[in-house]
């Protein structure tokens, strides 16, 4: 089974190891709190049984973050005035347990090249150059350094966007 590349690690949305994809409603918020909370510098999440299977090992003592799982499901009802019975669809939620990058030994993204998915918006650019200040490119973080009077930006390509806002307005 293939790891989750680092091409959807420079986001804060909490991802699926797995398969990559964004968590959605209720479970983004979830795992929001639970990374600020214990402070975790990844927003890559998997259960237990994901880890293993990627060769990585839940550390002894960690604790589960709770996610909610909606499934689709198919049940007969019988209609009390005519006694047909019907297929009634209805969604049934059920918690599941995942654990935070930070919590497992083992597990290293696999690399992949870095890809820069952004569209250089011109009124933006120009609006940057007229504020006169100094952007560089020194690391992977955004920050403002006091003494060289400097603002970091981290490569273009880091902006992977995420399932509501493209990569272009996550650069932004």
């Amino acid at each position: 089974m293939k790891c989750l590349g680092t091409e959807v690690l420079s986001t804060l949305d909490p991802v699926t190891w797995r398969r990559g994809k964004f968590y959605r409603g209720v479970n983004t918020l979830a795992l929001w709190i639970a990374q600020s909370t214990h402070a975790y510098g990844s927003s890559v999440w998997g259960t237990y049984k994901q880890w293993k299977a990627c060769g990585a090992q839940v550390r002894k003592g960690e604790r589960a973050t709770t996610i909610v799982f909606y499934k689709d499901m198919e049940r007969e009802v019988e209609d009390e005035a005519t006694g047909e019975t019907t297929l009634k669809k209805s969604f049934v939620a059920t918690a599941s347990w995942v654990f935070n990058a930070d919590q497992v030994d083992n597990w290293t993204a696999q690399p992949s090249p870095l890809i820069d998915k952004t569209e250089v918006l011109d009124s933006a650019e120009a609006f940057i150059a007229a504020t006169g200040a100094k952007i560089v490119t020194l690391d992977d973080s955004a920050y403002y350094r006091s003494y060289t009077d400097t603002t970091n930006m981290p490569k273009r390509a880091l902006f992977t966007g995420s399932s509501t806002r493209s990569a272009t307005e996550s650069a932004q």
